[in-house]
């Protein structure tokens, strides 16, 4: 049999948990079965420890005496609480004969680093030998697969995602994306920004409608502040993940991090080096094509769908998109909404979760 872990998670508009509540949905959709875990008490580090403690290693040993020999496990990385629990378990899960599958959602070690590379060494570990004992690991792209094999694991164990998927019922409208003269509510080529609108967190949002007043911002999500004396920022609301798909409008979805109009080595834009920003599913998904730094690692996969543009730095915003004929957009739209239409329906991770149950039959 094959088996997911469900993290048990509170419901709000928080989109971080959308991605792993997808890879549950489409290992429902396989027929796998779920085991619940609950999640601690988010409240104190104390009570959450003391909970980790008395409740978790009793989670574990059901989970070890329900798996069996040739059974399959999935496992959504990081869990955020009691790794070392799960790793002791983990092994003799192995030890069992129980096939381990892993995927990857953040790797908090790189992510840590550039925040505050002084703290970062607390989750070398799992992202080291915890991630070590897994049979398969699905990564988010070749870059972060690359990153691991220099870490030292073995390159079979890898499979690469490409890019998550993002589910949603129902397809978006497509004449949500627009180009320039057609955007009637605007009259502008509009640019969406969707997530976290913190000026401290995100201040590249700002700055790029200043720098680019030619454009207009739709902007979609919590901690919204006013932008002044900007004229072309335009506050949208705030949406579930689930239906926000089918409320973004405009031109193209803008892929960046970070507090300035360029992305700085060693700061946490540089983190879009190795991972999946889940935004730009969201904006494809929407049938929207994105604007992504071009060194990010999704960069390849925009480039060589055809899915949207890479600039450098956002002070070449105006000038890139300014550039394109109606022609370009219009291929770009067709191609974001083709591959849209797989992520709404969990092509990607469908395609690497059977790459990787295939690799281990093929070993065993």
């Amino acid at each position: 049999m094959n088996y997911f872990i469900r993290k048990i998670e509170p419901e709000n508009h928080n989109a971080g948990f959308k991605a792993p509540k997808d890879i549950c949905r489409i290992c429902e959709k396989m027929g796998w079965r779920e085991i619940r875990m609950p999640s601690p008490d988010r409240d104190g580090k104390i009570s959450s420890r003391v909970w980790q403690l008395k409740t978790l290693p009793g989670v574990w040993r059901n989970i070890c005496h329900q798996l069996q020999s040739g059974d399959t496990l999935l496992y959504q990385h990081p869990l955020y609480f009691g790794a070392k629990i799960a790793y002791s378990f983990l092994k003799k899960l192995h030890k069992k004969g129980v096939h381990l599958i892993v995927i990857i959602h953040d790797m908090e070690s790189i992510r840590n680093f550039l925040c505050s590379p002084e703290s970062s060494q607390k989750k070398v570990w799992e992202d080291g030998p915890f991630l070590d004992v897994f049979d398969r690991i699905i990564c988010h792209n070749a870059h972060m697969c690359d990153y691991l094999i220099s870490k030292g694991f073995s390159k079979k164990k890898l499979i690469t995602l490409d890019i998550f998927d993002y589910l949603c019922d129902g397809i978006p409208g497509a004449s949500t994306s627009t180009y320039a003269g057609t955007d009637k509510a605007y009259g502008q080529k509009s640019i969406v920004i969707a997530g976290n609108l913190d000026p401290a967190k995100c201040g590249y949002i700002y700055q790029a409608a200043q720098a680019n007043p030619d454009l207009t911002f739709r902007l979609y999500g919590g901690n919204y502040r006013s932008a002044g004396n900007l004229t072309n920022t335009n506050y949208m609301g705030s949406f579930p993940p689930e239906t926000i798909p089918t409320i973004l409008e405009g031109s193209f979805g803008l892929v960046w991090d970070g507090p300035d109009l360029s992305i700085h080595p060693n700061t946490m834009g540089d983190y879009l080096r190795y991972n999946n920003p889940h935004k730009c599913s969201l904006y494809l998904a929407s049938g929207l094509p994105v604007i992504i730094w071009d060194k990010a690692a999704l960069a390849d996969f925009v480039t060589q769908n055809q899915v949207g543009i890479t600039i450098p730095d956002l002070t070449a915003l105006s000038s890139r998109v300014n550039s394109l004929s109606q022609e370009e957009y219009l291929t770009m739209k067709r191609q974001a909404e083709q591959i849209g239409q797989k992520l709404r329906e969990g092509y990607y991770f469908t395609r690497a979760i059977h790459e990787a149950l295939d690799s281990l039959t093929a070993s065993s």
